[in-house]
């Protein structure tokens, strides 16, 4: 088996995988090797929890791309062959996606053949992935986690400035009709949790939330809505504009599932989470007239690392704990701006909490807001052993021209 995804930097859940140059034989052996130990191929269940969903494709894309957090065991190297054409690549991942859009066919699940009379289903498996965002809110509903799951609600719809967004269906009947801008696999204490953004159209940018495949929620940017029955609901208003607060966005959950940060099971899943404050931020700016700022990858590191220095310096403060300004830091780094600022935030639960508590602090709001950056980056942070709050931090800057 060959593969064309490179892993030399990874830590699987597992074991270590490295694949470096003479990878088809290294794969090839781990497959003898699994099958020897009498691990059960089931090509397409790459995050092995015994079902087959966009939260396999999305854990593969993410291994190809090289990305760091993406882990996969042994058992899911095997099962990553999806279309067994002996290479392991991202026609993988396309494959998994065709086989759960029934454009091919979807492999006997030998979890249920072998334990003839026994229902097994997503529900009942434990998953492992990664990935995910931060943020602050006004109308809140208390959300609680069940040991085992309810029965979905009735209202299979969710209605936001007239336009209705399924529920309860799997996401790719959403990702079907309109590719996502991005997708964000993020490991949760109940499992793993997708968050699919699309914001082509960034004052209508919609998050849809999936559990298992199946759509339990969404972050929308609207002015009206229509709340589905049986759902948790966090209205976002902007207390600038009117005296009751104009709606700006909406969260609409199934009341068993929650993206606080709390909730998650791994707390390197907050980088990941920082990318929703993003595209959050950018729906707001984009229905306030305003364009969209750009991600900036090395701005996102200045922000993550600033956060982490405040979680385990116990402090809250523009200033690093060994007195590095927010300028300084950008320098050093090699970023030579025009125009840069920042915000930072304590205490909030969840990405968009974490932007909607910017917006309601006059400073922080000229920077949300500001016609003087063009790119932003984003960080969360967490240290227990310190006070248990959860950090965040917006760096903003703009170029000289060229």
């Amino acid at each position: 088996m060959n593969t064309n995804c490179t892993a030399s930097k990874r830590k699987p859940r597992l074991y270590k995988i490295i694949i470096p140059a003479a990878v088809s034989f290294a794969v090839l052996i781990s497959l003898l090797a699994l099958h020897a130990f009498g691990g059960v191929f089931y090509p397409g269940d790459v995050n092995v929890d015994k079902s087959i969903d966009v939260s396999d494709a999305v854990l593969l894309s993410r291994f190809c791309a090289e990305d760091p957090n993406a882990m996969i065991s042994r058992q899911g190297m095997t099962n990553a062959d999806a279309n067994q054409d002996q290479t392991i690549d991202d026609q993988d991942s396309l494959h998994i996606l065709r086989m759960i859009a029934k454009q091919v066919p979807m492999p006997p699940n030998p979890y249920i053949e072998t334990a003839p009379g026994m229902e097994t289903t997503s529900a009942e498996t434990e998953t492992t992935s990664v990935e995910s965002t931060v943020s602050t809110a006004t109308v809140t509903t208390t959300v609680s986690i069940s040991d085992t799951e309810p029965a979905q609600p009735e209202n299979s719809d969710f209605t936001a400035d007239q336009t209705q967004y399924p529920l309860g269906v799997s996401i790719s009947v959403l990702s079907g009709k309109t590719e996502p801008n991005e997708m964000l696999t993020v490991n949760y204490e109940i499992g793993n949790i997708i968050f699919a953004i699309f914001a082509n159209d960034p004052k209508n940018t919609t998050v849809a939330i999936a559990y298992q495949d199946d759509i339990v929620g969404y972050y929308r940017i609207c002015s009206e809505y229509t709340p589905p029955s049986g759902y948790s609901v966090r209205e976002y208003r902007d207390e600038f504009n009117s005296e009751t607060g104009e709606l700006y966005a909406v969260t609409v959950l199934r009341a068993d599932v929650s993206i606080r940060f709390d909730k998650l099971a791994n707390r390197d899943d907050l980088e990941v989470l920082s990318k929703l404050n993003y595209y959050a931020l950018n729906g707001l700016r984009a229905r306030n007239g305003l364009p969209v700022l750009e991600w900036h990858p090395e701005l996102a590191k200045i922000a993550r690392a600033h956060s982490v220095d405040m979680a385990a310096n116990n402090m809250f403060e523009h200033h690093s704990s060994d007195g590095t300004s927010r300028k300084d830091r950008m320098l050093n780094a090699g970023i030579d701006y025009m125009a840069g600022g920042e915000n930072i935030d304590r205490g909030q639960f969840d990405t968009f909490d974490a932007l909607d508590g910017w917006l309601g602090s006059d400073v922080h709001r000229e920077n949300l807001l500001s016609t003087d950056f063009t790119h932003i980056g984003v960080g969360f942070a967490y240290n227990k052993d310190a006070d248990g709050y959860f950090y965040g931090t917006q760096d903003f800057c703009s170029f000289f021209p060229d």
